[in-house]
C-alpha cells in the first residue's frame, strides 16, 4: 500500500493525518519549582539550633564536672581539686 502510513507508537494503519495528536490529552507543564530558597533558609537554621544544643550540652556537663571539683569554705576559701593521682 503506496501511501498508507501507520503509527510507530501502536502499529495502526491510516491516511496520513495525525489522529493521535489531536485526540491526545494535552500535557500539563510541570509545576514550577518554588521554596527552594526556604528549604536552604530551613536546613541552614536547623544546623545552627543543632550546634546550639550540641553546645550547650558541653556547657553545661563542662560546668557540672568544674562545680564538682570546687569546694568553698564558709570563710570564703575556694579549693579546686585536680584529678587523683594513683
Amino acid at each position: 500500500m503506496e501511501g498508507s502510513k501507520f503509527c510507530t507508537a501502536c502499529g495502526t494503519t491510516g491516511d496520513g493525518t495525525d489522529a493521535h495528536a489531536a485526540s491526545a490529552a494535552p500535557t500539563s507543564a510541570a509545576p514550577p519549582k518554588t521554596g527552594k530558597a526556604l528549604q536552604v533558609v530551613l536546613i541552614v537554621v536547623a544546623v545552627l539550633v543543632g550546634k546550639g544544643i550540641v553546645t550547650g550540652a558541653a556547657t553545661m556537663l563542662g560546668l557540672r564536672k568544674l562545680s564538682r571539683s570546687v569546694k568553698v569554705d564558709p570563710p570564703c576559701e575556694v579549693t579546686i581539686s585536680g584529678p587523683k593521682e594513683r
